[in-house]
């Protein structure tokens, strides 16, 4: 795929003045925004987000977690993972601990804190979170929570579709692109010689697979993924279109000897196939401060400015023209 690298790199520092510079609620939707500004900044381009996320991470351990943590659901505690950005930065291990006490409120037995019912967006908080702790810490106790969160789930379904929980048994379209995200970013952290790894890329290569047969022809997929009557809500279902062009995805796709997941990361990424296409992305002018056109001229909201903001990774970005800090 043929992508305007500096036209990239231009629409992403734009977005980053608008997006990542409030964390009014710590959630994985706001977070996510400070994490692309660090990534951008990592790159040595200017985005001023170290100096924003010192300033918002001293607010979270002096006030804001004694404060708020106690109401926090699985999206919020998602919501800190930036710190694993800004670590990337300052190379200060204080700045990810946060991330790692809201792993062990995920492993710790006498008090879970994961619905019952299982619900499908928890596989990609329970990746994101126990993750990277696993990265900081190499206790097995947060891979293997994560590993069986995956492995264990009651959610897919025999023709490799997820419902979105045990007592709504509806196949969420944005609820699969969870799913997407949660393999991503457990197979980012699993060891490569982890006895169940392989286990793991097969039911995400199961599940991929299952999502080619019902991409419809405009290149989306539907609110219920499998009812050619639901509508495309695309802020929704663009959920599922991002997760392959995510930094993850890509540094699967490119950097991973992961076999038949090449072919299929390869498919979401053609401009033909994939419902989003960076290119068409570039080629797209934005029609308010809050709103940016995603693939075919669809308007994604600002929940979904992921779609674009987050491949701000080396990959992509680096070998853009703009003028470094």
């Amino acid at each position: 795929m043929n992508i305007d690298k500096v036209t990239l790199l231009d629409k992403t520092l734009t977005l980053c003045n608008v997006y990542g510079n409030n964390l009014e609620t710590v959630v994985y939707t706001q977070g996510v925004g400070i994490s692309a500004r660090l990534r951008i900044e990592k790159l040595g381009y200017p985005s001023n987000a170290k100096q924003y996320a010192l300033s918002t991470y001293s607010d979270l351990v002096v006030n804001r977690i004694k404060d708020e943590s106690h109401a926090w659901k699985n999206d919020g505690r998602a919501g800190l993972i930036w710190l694993d950005d800004l670590y990337e930065i300052t190379k200060n291990l204080n700045h990810v601990q946060p991330i790692i006490d809201q792993a062990d409120a995920f492993v710790d037995k006498n008090n879970p804190i994961l619905d019952t019912n299982i619900q499908v967006e928890d596989q990609f908080f329970v990746s994101a979170v126990l993750g990277r702790a696993y990265k900081y810490t190499s206790k097995d106790i947060y891979l293997d929570f994560m590993i069986s969160h995956i492995l264990d789930s009651p959610l897919q379904r025999e023709d490799g579709i997820y419902i979105h929980s045990k007592i709504a048994e509806y196949p969420w379209g944005r609820g699969n692109g969870f799913a997407i995200y949660g393999a991503v970013e457990a197979l980012k952290y699993i060891p490569d010689n982890h006895v169940r790894k392989e286990e793991v890329i097969q039911k995400h290569i199961k599940h991929i697979n299952s999502l080619k047969k019902l991409q419809t022809e405009n290149g989306a997929w539907r609110q219920v993924i499998d009812n050619d009557e639901s509508k495309f809500i695309y802020k929704k279902a663009a959920r599922i279109n991002c997760r392959p062009v995510t930094p993850n995805a890509i540094y699967l796709y490119r950097s991973l000897n992961f076999g038949p997941v090449n072919d299929i990361y390869r498919y979401f990424y053609s401009p033909r196939n994939g419902a989003v296409s960076l290119t068409a992305v570039c080629n797209k002018d934005y029609p308010t401060k809050t709103h940016f056109y995603g693939s075919h001229g669809i308007i994604c909201d600002s929940k979904d400015c992921e779609i674009l903001i987050t491949c701000a990774n080396q990959d992509i970005l680096n070998s853009g023209s703009r003028t470094k800090a």
